[in-house]
């Protein structure tokens, strides 16, 4: 597996750059500005379903009796899309039912105080509240599409083209599976990103404004032909290989 730091470093490579040299404004390296665009790069992206984003099960917390909303803000969960929610209680697992806010209100309105084993969520206010309310302490699992930390580079770099920042702080230099299975894709990217935006290169710019006359919304071929590539591996992963019969 690769990381950010050898990212960054094969960008400045391709572009024939030191990441220490000065791009634009005097407070921009070639090394931030790859930096900020695989950032950008992954954000667009963040959203395409990919089995290192999936997280099956992970414990969000605990119930406590009485109690109907728990705040996402305070726990670990770093969500883009909840793929199922259930509670674990007396070592069996309860799957709960999403229902719209608008449901949870009127439940609460036609019953008053009502506690027992939750039912039904909705996520609201970046809270999840529950129906009935728990009775019980009760471990929530939820099984989630997860955000990407984001990297950050902090420091000077040290050496003459070196990629190594002063800081050795763990979010300058992010694992995961964009940086894996998905590296040829945010790098190229990123890649284009900085031609366009930073260097004004006049084939880049061209190249990207063909691609969106057709509708399209990468920066350079080399992307297109990345994510091609990874959306039919994904599709190969996720696909069963069976089709199922409906009727008309």
């Amino acid at each position: 597996m690769t990381d950010t730091a050898n990212m960054r470093t094969r960008i400045a490579d391709e572009l024939n750059r030191q990441p220490s040299e000065i791009i634009g404004s005097p407070s921009l390296s070639v090394g931030l500005v790859i930096n900020r665009e695989i950032n950008s790069a992954i954000k667009h992206y963040e959203s395409m379903r990919t089995s290192w984003s999936e997280v099956k099960d992970a414990v969000f917390g605990e119930t406590t009796s009485g109690q109907r909303s728990y705040s996402l803000s305070t726990s670990n969960i770093r969500w883009l899309k909840i793929d199922s929610m259930k509670l674990e209680y007396n070592s069996s697992y309860i799957n709960l039912k999403p229902i719209t806010w608008s449901e949870m209100e009127e439940r609460d309105r036609q019953i008053t105080g009502s506690t027992g084993i939750p039912q039904n969520y909705v996520i609201y206010a970046k809270q999840v509240r529950m129906y009935p309310v728990p009775n019980a302490s009760m471990t929530i699992l939820m099984s989630y599409l997860e955000r990407p930390l984001l990297t950050s580079l902090t420091g000077s770099f040290t050496g003459t083209g070196s990629q190594t920042p002063t800081s050795t702080a763990s979010h300058n230099n992010r694992l995961g599976g964009w940086f894996d299975d998905g590296a040829a894709l945010i790098r190229a990217r990123a890649k284009a990103a900085v031609q366009i935006k930073y260097l004004r290169d006049g084939n880049a710019t061209a190249e990207a404004a063909l691609i969106a006359q057709g509708g399209g919304a990468f920066l350079s071929m080399v992307e297109k032909q990345a994510y091609e590539q990874l959306t039919d591996e994904i599709q190969d992963q996720l696909s069963t290989g069976r089709l199922k019969p409906y009727s008309i």
